[in-house]
């Protein structure tokens, strides 16, 4: 077909069926007569189905009503219009769509009814959404140990005004919220990580996985905070034989620095912290176990996004921006490893880490 030849109706069908959108058509009565295959491969209804009104069934019913009033509006003054409303998929789960239509007219010029495509933007508002949760938790964050910083350095200047004797106490409080600030600044360094991870230059040797983790958790038992102190209680159990896995050590330091870091933040009431290492023919596995607050089943796969924070963390008492699970997993996926989340609501979150076996130097 050369440019400029007029398609033929087969073509203009076989155009529309495959578009990747979802597109139908309303007939000037506002009844709907045509949706195409992408339609029925989202929604899951076939064609016998969404006759009539039954296409209905498939808008979130809190969303039903309002859409419903945009419809009957454009309908009784035709022009295009666009509107977002929630749309279930053939699993079950309802997504968020943007819709755009246009009228159209017959051959005699009269108004013969709409075209519309929809298209699936749900992951956009997610972000979207995510992002601007960000930005008013980082706000929250940083407020908190400042405010707290200057309260003490407030008292200090008064006890020193007063010539009175400053005890450490006051030092080791300004201290600590200084060291919370310091964190909370790294971990807003790890945002280009959290992207850029997967890209990570890495500086790849033999390392003894078991070596990483006895030393990761004592590094990390002697940093926890002394109101945290005591407890938690972190055993690890390891073969006697050294895993070996090809890895940048400084990196692999970091994986087991934020998963610990996880396990202790989100098991505020204390509780056992369970490491396991087990060799594989092919990869070794690191997995971390909590009997923390664990994860609602359908949230599971968003834990590893960037921002991402549970609906069931309580933002008040658990301090954090959402990227240390973001940023492991991207170092674990730069080795060509893979990380995997299990989780239980109310009884704890078990990740684990799979890393290629290196062989002995």
């Amino acid at each position: 077909m050369t440019s400029g030849t007029p398609l033929t109706a087969e073509q203009y069908r076989l155009l529309v069926e495959h578009s990747p959108v979802m597109i139908w058509r309303s007939r000037g009565d506002g009844r709907r007569d045509y949706f195409n295959a992408g339609w029925s491969a989202f929604t899951g209804l076939t064609p016998q189905e969404t006759a009539g009104d039954g296409w209905r069934r498939s808008v979130h019913p809190d969303d039903l009503a309002p859409y419903m009033a945009v419809i009957q509006d454009v309908d009784a003054h035709p022009q295009p219009f666009q509107t977002e409303y929630r749309l279930r998929r053939h699993d079950g789960v309802y997504r968020t769509v943007i819709e755009r239509a246009a009228p159209f007219t017959d051959d005699s010029g009269a108004f013969a009814g709409f075209v519309g495509s929809s298209v699936d933007i749900h992951d956009v508002r997610q972000a979207e959404a995510e992002k601007s949760n960000f930005a008013a938790r980082i706000a929250h964050e940083l407020r908190t140990p400042l405010t707290s910083a200057m309260a003490y350095v407030e008292a200090i200047r008064r006890r020193a005004g007063r010539r009175q004797e400053i005890g450490d106490d006051l030092f080791e409080r300004l201290h600590r919220q200084i060291e919370r600030f310091s964190s909370l600044v790294q971990d807003l360094g790890e945002v280009t990580q959290a992207g850029e991870a997967r890209r990570l230059p890495l500086r790849v040797a033999p390392v003894d996985l078991t070596e990483v983790v006895r030393e990761g958790v004592g590094f990390f038992t002697y940093g926890l905070a002394t109101d945290v102190q005591g407890l938690h209680t972190i055993s690890i159990e390891a073969p006697e034989e050294r895993l070996l896995v090809r890895g940048d050590r400084r990196r692999l330091d970091q994986v087991v620095a934020n998963l610990l870091d996880n396990a202790v933040k989100f098991s505020p009431k204390g509780g056992p912290i369970r490491i396991i290492l087990q060799p594989g023919p092919t990869a070794h596995t690191l997995s971390i176990s909590d009997t923390g607050i664990g994860v609602p089943r359908e949230e599971i796969p968003l834990l590893a996004r960037p921002y991402y924070r549970a609906s069931n963390v309580p933002g008040a008492s658990i301090s954090g921006l959402g990227l240390g699970l973001s940023v492991t997993k991207g170092i674990v996926e730069a080795h060509g490893g893979a990380l995997t989340i299990a989780s239980e609501l109310g009884k704890g979150t078990t990740v684990a880490v799979q890393l290629p076996k290196a062989a002995a130097p």
